[in-house]
């Protein structure tokens, strides 16, 4: 289920910044932290995740970190927060891939620079999604799907829901559409929480949002799960397939979420608290819980996520082009 990256080297070099903690670390921290949701919503995955991390980091930090959640304005007002900060470790943005790598390529004007105005501290997990679709739409699979796509095109495209234009799951549409050679409708929603409505419905006849989104509704027999975008089939929906195995392979973004501070914040502070955050997600009993919130952990170094990051925004950018997006 977990994606634990092979760290040796690199997590060996963050935990001799921890023990050797450089000049631009000594004090660290001398006041409460706070930890910024940039988009993060009261009960969404990573308001769960920060707050069942923050009193294991605080005791560890010997400083109680206090949870702001942001959410709204499509993650801008937090954004910018986070950015205007002070750059002295006390300040944590829970970023994620809307922010860092498509806004700077969807919107005309952007009042912060991912990459002047941030520092790297950790990559922390892959949302586990899910392709669903009601219970009363007549298919079970994806290649289904594509028939009945196929099928209505003439009578009535398939709806799509989506969190708004040029989102990442809007470009999945599009490129889904792109590779089915047929027509499928977005139909915008203000978040996921009222997709999963509009899939219980039938408003919409399908959508790919985070599992944590839908299983409560897969379990009750609700959504019916068409495909998962983890590496391997999860013990939690053992019969929804792979998207490789139901035939859909190939998109290759995924949604994630990690921690910048501010620009100009010490390197020490970054490796020190990407070292405590891999120990602390390495855990056997953490790594459980984050099991069981769908995620699929990654917790990186500083110089792992900014090479992550880099190479993310790129290859958005290229989507956002191929598919026309239109800016903001």
């Amino acid at each position: 289920m977990h994606i634990f990256c092979h760290l040796t080297a690199a997590i060996a070099a963050a935990f001799a910044a921890l023990a050797c903690s450089s000049v631009g670390a000594q004090g660290y921290p001398s006041k409460p932290i706070r930890a910024i949701l940039v988009e993060g919503a009261p009960g969404a995955v990573t308001d769960i995740v920060t707050r069942a991390a923050a009193p294991e980091l605080a005791a560890r930090l010997g400083q109680p970190i206090i949870i702001e959640n942001r959410a709204g304005g499509n993650g801008l007002p937090g954004m910018e927060a986070c950015v205007k900060s002070a750059p002295d470790g006390h300040t944590l943005c829970m970023i994620s891939i809307t922010t860092m790598s498509f806004h700077p390529h969807t919107f005309a004007k952007l009042h912060y620079n991912p990459e002047k105005d941030t520092k790297p501290v950790t990559q922390m997990y892959f949302l586990t999604e899910g392709i669903y679709v009601p219970a009363s739409l007549p298919v079970n699979s994806m290649k289904e799907l594509q028939a009945l796509a196929k099928a209505r095109e003439k009578s009535g495209a398939l709806n799509f829901g989506i969190p708004g234009v040029g989102s990442n799951p809007d470009i999945f549409r599009q490129w889904l559409v792109q590779r089915w050679r047929t027509n499928v409708v977005g139909v915008p929603y203000k978040g996921f929480a009222p997709i999963v409505t509009a899939v219980l419905t039938g408003e919409v006849d399908f959508a790919k949002m985070g599992l944590g989104n839908a299983i409560a509704h897969i379990k009750s027999g609700k959504i019916r799960i068409l495909a998962v975008t983890s590496a391997t089939r999860l013990k939690l929906v053992p019969d929804a397939p792979t998207m490789e195995e139901a035939g859909v392979e190939g998109f290759n973004v995924k949604g994630w979420w990690g921690i910048v501070l501010p620009a100009g914040a010490p390197d020490a502070v970054a490796s020190r608290l990407s070292a405590e955050y891999i120990r602390l997600f390495r855990e056997p009993k953490f790594a459980e819980f984050l099991d069981s919130s769908y995620v699929e952990t990654v917790a990186s170094t500083p110089e792992q996520f900014a090479a992550f990051l880099k190479t993310d925004r790129e290859y958005i950018g290229q989507l956002v082009k191929q598919y026309n997006v239109p800016k903001q």
